[in-house]
């Protein structure tokens, strides 16, 4: 059975009880239809419980069937118990329903529904919870390598996807969700046998535990929700020695609980923060280079997921087999991604055999690279992908900065950090250059923001702009540029100050490196494909970390070719003076014409 058929079978049953009832209330409650349809003719009850075809149902009557199923253990008990029947039912569009579910199943149509995959788009359109596209859940299953007869762990599958991929796989899996376990149940319900569903938090109460030991499983397929926390308290509780940091995000904690409950591969869905960010992020990714146990990090398209255009990675970790190699699969490209017609910022994921190729090591091109774990240590444990499968122009800024005299910008300049706003009794006016202020070529113009300091902190002299700071925005519009001029007033009252998203550039020795040498590097193509290479894309706001930003590579011309590229700011900043004349009198030519004065 297709896609679309599953799809229209839910469809159709939600459709007649469009209106009255809320889209989730709908979905669970026509899938418990379809399921007591299905167990009724499999005579999984008895007689005086089976659906039957009636034009008016009395909605008792099925609340009543509903409290008897809700009573049996395993997954029936778990896809019945606490179900509500939904308030105002009119009994015909609940007759209706009956007769549907009746007529799906006795003519066969029904055998081999599925909605565990068909429930994305149906979800996804009408209600918008967090639910995994069908390509995604196949793409993750495969990588995991499910095998016939292996025991599988799917934590926070919510609705029973992965597991039901699992299954179909020949595999037994173990569903661990924190949420109603009625959804998964139901779902469960339809898929092959062999899951089994367990209503717990996998971090603060896992519930796969034997003798006191968490229970080992041969393979684990899992996404996180993307903004798990946990409190240190909840870490401080654990039994079970899994977490090291009190401090660790919600991601950390979950995959570290996941390599504790898993002998073999584990294909774990991550935030991109997760490869970058210091803290318990960085320590994680230390301990599993230092365990060799990743195989491969996969850097996915955007759009995907129907709730959040959150940036999110594969993790595919191997807890049995030590890997000297990380291969990394830049599956951002569009070549992976297919947008999603008349859905803004949706798309779906193309070319999975592709993808698990270049995991494989089938596959190699310019979207795959292996990487030794030396070269990971020696870029402090970052598992960026972009940091290591290199685009076209990025190899030639390699062979340009090979050929050239180059120094670490951090080694040639001050990192000078805004000065914090903060309220108090005893004020000074300032101004405060924005984003907006930084012009394309020549210096920046006074800034118009007001904004006030306290005069204590108003004694730190350098905080305040000086001539030929160059000021380079490491947050939002990352990348742009700017310098300013020797006419700056002096710092102080009415001084000139860094916005919040910007860092001060404060070269150290000019002697070594002109300022406007400096400025008009970062603004030319090349320092602007080298910005845009180490600023984090993959967050909600992009940003540039400044210990990247120490580590980039600046060409240092001779004094000639320094003088020759200053010369030029220079003259830009002229020609800018003289648009600026022009632009005042294009308003001065426009100002008496048909005005309202």
């Amino acid at each position: 059975m297709n896609d679309s058929k599953n799809e229209r079978i839910l469809q159709q049953v939600m459709d007649i009880f469009r209106g009255p009832i809320p889209a989730h209330d709908s979905l669970v409650f026509s899938l418990q239809l379809l399921c007591w349809a299905k167990i009724s003719k499999d005579n999984h009850m008895p007689d005086g419980l089976k659906i039957q075809a009636r034009p008016f149902a009395d909605p008792h009557w099925v609340r009543d069937v509903w409290s008897d199923l809700g009573q049996r253990s395993g997954i029936i008990g778990a896809a019945y118990s606490g179900g509500k029947i939904p308030a105002r039912l009119e009994a015909s569009r609940l007759g209706a329903a009956i007769e549907l579910c009746m007529h799906l199943s006795e003519t066969g149509v029904m055998d081999s529904f599925d909605p565990s995959e068909s429930i994305s788009q149906i979800v996804g359109r009408d209600i918008g919870e967090y639910f995994l596209p069908v390509e995604l859940i196949h793409a993750m299953t495969t990588l995991a390598g499910i095998g016939q007869g292996s025991s599988v762990y799917c934590p926070w599958d919510s609705c029973a996807q992965l597991a039901a991929q699992a299954a179909k796989m020949g595999a037994s899996a173990y569903v661990e969700t924190a949420n109603d376990p009625m959804l998964p149940a139901l779902v469960s319900m339809f898929a092959a046998e062999g899951i089994e569903i367990a209503h717990g938090d996998p971090i603060r109460e896992p519930t796969a535990v034997e003798g006191g030991k968490l229970r080992q499983f041969d393979t684990c397929v899992s996404f996180p929700p993307l903004g798990l926390r946990y409190t240190a308290e909840v870490i401080g509780r654990d039994w079970y020695n899994r977490f090291q940091d009190r401090r660790s995000s919600g991601a950390v904690l979950a995959v570290r609980h996941i390599m504790a409950q898993t002998t073999g591969r584990a294909l774990i869905a991550v935030p991109y923060s997760l490869l970058f960010s210091p803290g318990g992020e960085r320590a994680l990714r230390e301990d599993l280079i230092k365990q060799e146990a990743i195989e491969a990090v996969i850097s996915m398209p955007s759009g995907l997921l129907v709730n959040t255009n959150t940036s999110f990675a594969l993790l595919v970790l191997d807890m049995r087999s030590q890997h000297k190699t990380i291969r990394f699969i830049n599956a951002e490209s569009d070549h992976f991604r297919e947008p999603i017609p008349r859905a803004r910022a949706r798309a779906r994921l193309v070319d999975i055999e592709g993808i698990i190729s270049r995991v494989d090591g089938a596959i190699t091109d310019s979207f795959v690279a292996e990487v030794h774990v030396d070269e990971v240590v020696r870029n402090d444990y970052i598992l960026q992908v972009n940091r290591y499968v290199l685009p076209e122009w990025q190899r030639k800024i390699e062979d340009i900065l090979a050929a050239s005299k180059t120094r670490h910008l951090g080694d040639i300049v001050t990192l000078v950090r805004p000065m914090p706003l903060a309220s108090g009794d005893d004020m000074i006016n300032a101004l405060e250059v924005v984003t907006a202020d930084l012009p394309e070529m020549g210096y920046i113009p006074p800034p118009t923001k007001d904004v006030q300091i306290d005069r204590t902190s108003a004694l730190r002299r350098q905080l305040f702009l000086r001539p030929y700071d160059v000021l380079l925005i490491i947050k939002g519009s990352v990348g742009k540029v700017g310098i300013i001029s020797e006419t700056v007033p002096e710092p102080g009252e009415g001084g000139w100050l860094a916005g919040q998203s910007a860092v001060v550039l404060r070269v150290d020795d000019p002697k070594e490196l002109d300022p406007r040498t400096l400025a008009m590097y970062l603004r030319s193509p090349l320092g602007q494909k080298q910005l845009e290479a180490i600023a984090v894309q993959g967050a909600t706001i992009p940003m540039i970390q400044l210990r990247e930003l120490q580590r980039l590579l600046v060409v240092i011309p001779t004094k000639k070719e320094a003088a020759e590229i200053g010369g030029i700011l220079d003259e830009q900043a002229k020609i800018q003076c003289e648009i600026e004349k022009l632009r005042a009198q294009q308003a001065e030519l426009a100002k008496h014409v048909w005005t309202l004065a």
